[in-house]
């Protein structure tokens, strides 16, 4: 299989064309040049590339690459630096490059460091294709195990979704999965507007026949792997696992537009406010609970009630 090098800066700072000596001419056209540490750390705040090369001058290799990788700069670029001597190489790798080859051997070992680090990116991507099909099934396995504890004590009689109890667990786990592997989980905070007016206007049994069409409507409206509760009287949940904010609130929007349209035999006519609320992000480990993801979703929903209602409103970002 043929492999595509990658993204590259070359850093020249050895005050000759250094670039020119050690690499073919049809890569070079590939590359971004810069001439000095701060044009090399503007350039990659606005373009970041997979692999930075640094043609280091004589003199203190060590002290030159720290400059370059103060704060973070490079991101998690690859550095190979280019060294005068074996002594350079040990100075800059033990000053953060990845990796270190003399000038002499450039030519020959330069082109196969960056052939590495194209499948070093490839593996990368596969592995991340694999943590999410891993995710997915663990998500697949979580929702068939619960399937069968909602029939017993994790659904609500009225609506058929779940209930709080119910979803308090699956919110738990998932955030817990979220928290060692990474990954967005959203949740989506529903509550009904005017519902005590439509059971005081129709009576309650309108008021359930509006419930359960309203959760015909999220049901309709979300994946296979996410999972919907009637958390008490007229409020309702979304939790979905692998969601960003704007894919979260897409969803939110569909519910929203669908409850409008209802076609209640009482003639009422149905809206609701929502809160959104996102964990994104890397890694985080345990301890974020899913107590304060609702908290923050809930917070939202009630600024769209303060904001005229029949609206959608997300929680800042976690």
């Amino acid at each position: 299989m043929a492999v595509t090098l990658p993204s590259t800066l070359w850093l020249e700072l050895r005050g000759e064309a250094a670039a020119e000596l050690v690499l073919p001419a049809e890569e070079l056209v590939r590359m971004r040049r810069v001439w000095s540490i701060e044009s090399a750390q503007r350039s990659l705040a606005e373009h970041p590339v997979e692999v930075v090369i640094v043609a280091l001058p004589e003199g203190d290799a060590g002290a030159t690459l720290r400059r370059l990788l103060e704060g973070d700069s490079v991101g998690p670029a690859s550095v190979i630096a280019l060294c005068q001597d074996s002594a350079a190489i040990v100075s800059a790798v033990q000053a953060g490059a990845d990796d270190a080859c003399s000038y002499a051997r450039a030519p020959e070992q330069l082109m196969a460091r960056l052939h590495a680090a194209a499948r070093v990116r490839m593996l990368n991507v596969q592995a991340d294709t694999r943590v999410m099909r891993e995710l997915e099934a663990k998500v697949a396995e979580l929702t068939r195990e619960n399937q069968r504890l909602r029939e017993l004590a994790h659904r609500d009689e009225l609506t058929g979704l779940g209930n709080r109890r119910g979803f308090q667990g699956h919110i738990d786990y998932l955030i817990e999965y979220a928290g060692r592997f990474g990954g967005s989980l959203s949740v989506v905070m529903i509550d009904l507007d005017g519902m005590k007016l439509l059971n005081d206007q129709h009576g309650h049994a309108a008021g359930d026949v509006a419930l359960r069409s309203v959760a015909s409507v999220i049901r309709q409206s979300i994946r296979g792997v996410d999972v919907a509760a009637r958390l008490g009287g007229d409020e309702f949940a979304v939790v979905m696992p692998a969601t960003t904010a704007a894919a979260a609130a897409r969803v939110a929007e569909r519910i929203r537009t669908g409850i409008g349209g209802l076609a209640l035999p009482s003639g009422a006519r149905m809206s609701a406010s929502f809160g959104v609320a996102t964990l994104s992000g890397a890694p985080r480990g345990i301890g974020f609970a899913g107590d304060e993801l609702m908290a923050r979703a809930d917070a939202a929903l009630y600024a769209a009630k303060r904001a005229g209602k029949n609206r959608i409103e997300l929680a800042a970002a976690a």
